[in-house]
């Protein structure tokens, strides 16, 4: 009797929709038989029409399958392709995998102004794997942002979405060298740049200490991580943004767009 009322209340098309989502989901979502079907195929992925190799340690088999499907990065993704300007160079904080960094350098007039600083040593080898098959040319530092300590301690996860540097609840850590955007940008000589920045909540520090009254930062792509910092210091922070010259571009989920005011620059 409770099915029939629900179809009674509902409807049988919502019903039948919701389940159909549903099982798409379970389907898609670290399904580990599809991604045992990547692996067998040569453990390649295609997305935005590039190819990116997925064999990697720190990426379990039932996560190829999400990646597979376009799940990965889907907010940052869809606003680097609709937002990304081609003569602006490129600083990225949390290359990962490399989907976002092979996606923006594509854009690039110049693909080697383009420096992405990854912190996990585990994931710097497919990321330059990932970069020679799409013939991008940013360069890869293996670096922490951090600041008041010339090394940190990174939390290891066996999901290498799951690191951090905010964490400690893992069994495995390894010591990184850090650095800042300062120090980037000084390496790199860019007069001007665009921040792309996945950094599991570390992008308050960025915002606060580094991105605050300085032109020569043009626009932010960032992940905001409330989950991480309190949905309060995200509202904080893109107050404090536009109070120092940024507009809200586009905001999908808590990946966020801002670019600098043309009379701030």
């Amino acid at each position: 009797m409770g099915y029939i009322n629900k179809i009674r209340t509902e409807g049988l098309s919502v019903i039948v929709e919701r389940r159909l989502r549903w099982y798409s989901g379970m389907l898609r979502v670290n399904n580990r038989h599809v991604g045992r079907i990547v692996e067998l195929l040569g453990d390649h992925v295609r997305l935005d029409g590039l190819k990116y190799s997925v064999d990697c340690p720190l990426i379990s088999t039932a996560h190829k399958s999400t990646i597979f499907f376009g799940l990965h990065e889907i907010e940052e993704r869809a606003l680097a392709r609709e937002l990304i300007p081609a003569d602006t160079p490129i600083v990225e904080f949390g290359g990962g995998l490399g989907v976002v960094s092979c996606l923006c350098n594509a854009k690039l007039t110049d693909r080697n102004a383009h420096v992405v600083v990854e912190a996990n040593p585990q994931m710097v080898p497919v990321l330059e794997r990932n970069k020679a098959i799409n013939g991008a040319g940013f360069r890869v530092i293996n670096r922490a942002l951090a600041y008041d300590s010339d090394l940190v301690q990174m939390d290891v996860h066996a999901e290498f979405v799951a690191s951090s540097l905010i964490t400690n609840d893992h069994d495995q850590t390894v010591d990184v060298q850090s650095t800042t955007l300062a120090n980037v940008l000084d390496g790199a000589g860019f007069e001007t740049v665009g921040i792309v920045c996945d950094i599991e909540g570390l992008e308050s520090d960025l915002i606060e200490r580094e991105i605050l009254g300085n032109r020569a930062v043009k626009y932010l792509l960032a992940e905001m991580h409330p989950q991480f910092i309190g949905q309060d210091t995200v509202d904080t922070l893109l107050t404090k943004l536009r109070s120092d010259g940024f507009h809200l571009v586009r905001q999908m989920g808590d990946v966020v767009f801002l670019e600098r005011n043309q009379q701030q620059a």
